[in-house]
């Protein structure tokens, strides 16, 4: 299934992959969140609700807010299992992952509501922009995730070529 959006710049994939819904989220939304913390998720994205009826927010690298589709999130916790907990850094890890995860269902208008914790994790004061990450969202506030998006076409060459040939980790 291919839902092209038109608010969406980009596209929203869902397919399946030996046995397991497979999501790409690509391109970005600018919104604003409303007065009680609520940002409302692109019309096409929404109309994956036979797909996506919930999604996990938790916080996410260089200080935005991640949000996994329940399904996904279930496969990333069950990778997480493997981190060792005797390993400090595998504890802290988890921690902030878990501690910081909030499960939200989007309401008849397709908002979700964000925690107050995130939000203050994030920055974010009113204007948003949520951008596709592949298998999940990340909500950033919007003057950060300008000057992130700056500073990574600066270096989007010396990157691509450090990260040729990277798997996994």
């Amino acid at each position: 299934m291919v839902i092209f959006a038109t608010e969406w710049v980009g596209v929203v994939l869902s397919g399946s992959h030996q046995g397991r819904t497979v999501f790409m989220f690509l391109g970005q939304y600018k919104h604003a969140l409303d007065s009680k913390g609520r940002v409302i998720l692109p019309v096409k994205l929404r109309k994956l609700d036979e797909l996506v009826k919930s999604f996990v927010l938790t916080i996410g690298m260089e200080n935005c807010i991640s949000v996994y589709p329940s399904e996904i999130w279930d496969q990333q916790a069950e990778e997480y299992k493997s981190i060792p907990w005797n390993d400090p850094n595998g504890r802290t890890f988890k921690r902030g992952m878990f501690s910081n995860a909030t499960p939200v269902e989007p309401d008849r208008q397709g908002r979700i509501g964000i925690p107050s914790h995130l939000r203050e994790y994030a920055g974010i004061k009113k204007e948003v922009v949520i951008a596709g990450m592949n298998d999940h969202l990340e909500i950033w506030d919007r003057e950060k995730w300008a000057e992130f998006s700056k500073k990574a076409e600066q270096s989007l060459s010396e990157n691509a070529s450090k990260l040729t040939g990277y798997n996994k980790l």
